[in-house]
């Protein structure tokens, strides 16, 4: 049947109502903005992993630059510090060895000097200070032995060497001993002992001429040290004759008071003074002569050689001639 106009109908189903339809718009809407939502998050996610994972690796990166870094630098210490070492190695040992030969030498040298110096001499004319000078010397060198030709004859004479007998022998049938017998006398006190390796020797007036000198050197003694006592003669024949001896109290004295006292100024000690005979002018002055016939300049025999003033005291000059031997 026909409706009429204006008249209702059953729904069209094909129509949504359009709050529905909005609100299912919405929803859908909703939903697209959450997927974008949910998109963008993962993609930030992802992106933000991607970024964590080049952050990682470029730590790593980092990490391991730094610790090849800090292991070449603890390979250039060790390498340094190896070669640090090894100079400090080198320069010891170079600086023992420069020591130990130092040391070698040093003693070379001193044993060297101590042979050479091992025989010394000093000589002068008779009545000069050279006896005196001796026995201070002794005093301070106590390594030093002196003795002269005379007493080394004594010794032997009395010890029986064979030397001394043939010594013996002759001053008995001639009166006095030959330059060969004296030599043979010295050079078997001088030469080096195996008890005795360190001996040095101080000699009183011999040798007295370069012929001897050079007889003891071809002997295999060689010579060291040579002080000269210079004083003139007419210093000497003053000193000589001013002596004067106390028979009584066997006290030297000096009118001058030169190497010994002036006599007390008592009349009793003045009476009984006498002069000895070999205090005369005279006597000084042949006993002088015979001196300079017998005695000549062998400095040249000797290592060093060093003069001193006879008209000082020994004390005066002592200091001068012990650095003299020393040096």
């Amino acid at each position: 049947r026909q409706m009429g106009c204006g008249a209702s109908g059953p729904a069209d189903p094909a129509r949504v109502d359009p709050a529905k339809e909005a609100e299912m718009r919405a929803q859908r809407e909703e939903t697209e903005r959450l997927k974008r939502k949910l998109e963008e998050a993962e993609t930030k996610i992802r992106e933000e992993r991607e970024e964590k994972g080049r952050l990682e690796q470029q730590l790593r990166e980092k990490e391991e630059e730094e610790e090849r870094i800090r292991q070449e630098e603890l390979r250039r210490q060790e390498e340094e510090q190896r070669k640090l070492e090894e100079t400090q190695a080198r320069y010891k040992a170079e600086e023992e060895e420069r020591q130990q030969k130092a040391a070698e030498e040093a003693a070379e040298a001193a044993r060297s000097k101590k042979e050479r110096c091992r025989v010394c001499c000093i000589v002068g004319p008779p009545g000069s200070i050279k006896g005196k000078l001796c026995e201070l010397i002794v005093q301070r060198e106590p390594d030093l032995r002196n003795t002269s030709a005379g007493e080394v004859m004594r010794d032997a004479i009395r010890a029986g060497t064979p030397a001394g007998l043939k010594a013996r022998a002759e001053r008995e049938s001639d009166g006095q001993v030959s330059e060969a017998t004296t030599l043979e006398l010295m050079t078997d006190l001088l030469r080096p002992r195996t008890e005795e390796p360190d001996t040095r020797w101080l000699l009183d007036g011999y040798p007295r001429n370069a012929e001897q000198a050079m007889a003891l050197i071809r002997s295999g003694i060689m010579l060291g040290k040579l002080v000269y006592v210079e004083i003139d003669d007419a210093e000497l024949v003053r000193r000589a004759v001013g002596r004067r001896i106390d028979p009584t109290e066997h006290t030297l004295y000096h009118i001058e008071g030169i190497g010994f006292p002036k006599p007390p100024d008592d009349p009793e000690i003045l009476a009984r003074l006498t002069q000895r005979k070999d205090d005369t002018e005279e006597r000084v002055r042949a006993r002088l002569k015979q001196y300079f016939d017998t005695n000549e300049d062998m400095s040249g025999e000797f290592i060093d050689s060093l003069k001193v003033d006879g008209t000082k005291e020994p004390e005066a000059v002592l200091d001068e001639v012990i650095e003299f031997l020393e040096r």
